[in-house]
């Protein structure tokens, strides 16, 4: 098989590896490893199996993310049409475990994938990575899910106001006739923290506000409960921060 690929990502080279990792490293992997999934999620993946693969968590859960697409009912089986993987069978394995593997997770519901990869069968060399990720499978279930009805609805409403009728052209301001009332509000702690990486007026704003519908969404009051619930990688990843700001950010709030 010959593949003509322009640009190519593979995890092992492009994250730090190793026990030597500077605590820049260290920062910089935390972020991607949060982030990760969504390369497979979005992207052509190529999958090299071997005997092992099905025993191992990362690659069972990598492998399903290829396998899944967005719907209004959030991640379902790709259909033929939508199909981003492409599976080759390395050091003699036989085509029977490619066969196995999409068997296993190509067509597997969120909550399927999460009972088969909680398994203790399922190997995993940090135990911690199998607490950090298996709660990301529900997670961008969820977050798929509102993403695609949002645009539906978005899309609905774009109709309707083109269309104008004496039902929806006059539209009522919430009770009080005031304006809408506002997201959620950010710890002051955390916006402290994001006051101090000196971003520009409008930057702050959506920093503020990604920040503050990211800890609403988790349940994260303040930053103490995030720090207790390390998801201190996770918050910085959310507020899609240039790579040097979000290292700084994630720093400081693991040292705050």
């Amino acid at each position: 098989m010959r593949l003509h690929l322009p640009l190519v990502s593979s995890q092992f080279p492009c994250l730090a590896q190793g026990k030597n990792k500077t605590p820049l490293d260290k920062a910089e992997f935390q972020i991607m490893l949060s982030n990760v999934n969504m390369i497979y999620l979005g992207f052509q993946i190529f999958i090299m199996i071997d005997i092992s693969y099905l025993q191992r968590f990362w690659t069972n859960f990598e492998a399903w993310l290829a396998c899944m697409m967005a719907s209004d009912d959030g991640l379902i089986g790709a259909t033929a049409d939508k199909k981003r993987y492409t599976i080759v069978c390395m050091h003699g394995t036989s085509p029977v475990w490619a066969t196995a593997l999409e068997g296993q997770v190509s067509q597997s519901t969120a909550d399927a994938i999460y009972k088969y990869l909680s398994d203790e069968g399922i190997q995993v060399t940090n135990k911690s990575d199998k607490d950090l990720q298996l709660p990301k499978i529900q997670h961008l279930d969820r977050a798929v899910m509102q993403h695609m009805q949002s645009k539906a609805s978005a899309g609905l409403e774009q109709l309707a106001t083109a269309s104008p009728s004496p039902v929806n052209s006059a539209r009522k301001l919430p009770e009080g006739g005031g304006a809408a009332p506002s997201g959620p509000k950010l710890d002051a702690s955390l916006r402290e923290l994001l006051e101090g990486l000196n971003l520009e007026e409008e930057a702050l704003a959506e920093a503020v506000r990604l920040a503050s519908a990211w800890c609403s969404e988790q349940g994260v009051d303040n930053l103490s409960e995030l720090k207790e619930g390390e998801g201190e990688a996770e918050f910085v990843a959310a507020l899609k921060l240039k790579p040097m700001k979000a290292k700084i950010l994630l720093g400081r709030v693991q040292k705050a």
